[in-house]
């Protein structure tokens, strides 16, 4: 399952620059650590918080402020079919209610999302023709098969798009 990770960013407690910096670098932590549980769990997790290393990078000529919002929010309406919300903040609050207004599957923390390895750790899915680059074994970014086929549909519309 697709899932998006709803959390804190912003350091809006923070006394000073030095804690603010401190902070950011937790929410960002503790994003990645619940990404990671997600896809030992079998899941694809998008961690708007990544865009971290967007926002601060040297070559980064200003703050982008709310189109922040609007970028997260393009994932949650073409990407996402799930939530997780970890804690609640002005971003996260605002994500988790437009994710209820399109009608995606809310979590409120990991342990409620369901595991999806066996299907993959048992090779239900047929190798892609296409993608075996994925392991040789399944297709992970295309996980949807068109079985009679055995080609994953997803990449076929990629791959008319982008040429092959």
């Amino acid at each position: 399952m697709r899932i998006y990770i709803a959390a804190p960013y912003n350091p809006v407690e923070a006394k000073n620059k030095h804690e603010a910096i401190q902070l950011v670098a937790k929410n960002v932590s503790r994003a990645i650590e619940a990404a990671i549980a997600l896809i030992e769990k079998g899941h694809y997790p998008f961690v708007p918080h990544l865009t971290h290393y967007i926002h601060t990078h040297p070559s980064c000529p200003r703050d982008y402020g709310e189109w922040w919002y609007e970028y997260d929010m393009t994932f949650l309406d073409h990407w996402a079919e799930a939530l997780l919300y970890l804690a609640p903040s002005k971003g996260a609050d605002a994500e988790l209610q437009h994710a209820k207004e399109i009608g995606l599957k809310i979590f409120y923390s990991v342990d409620e999302v369901p595991d999806n390895t066996t299907n993959v750790l048992n090779n239900e899915y047929q190798t892609c023709e296409y993608c075996k680059f994925y392991n040789g074994k399944y297709c992970l970014k295309h996980i949807k098969r068109d079985r009679v086929n055995s080609k994953c549909s997803f990449f076929e519309i990629d791959r008319n798009r982008i040429g092959d």
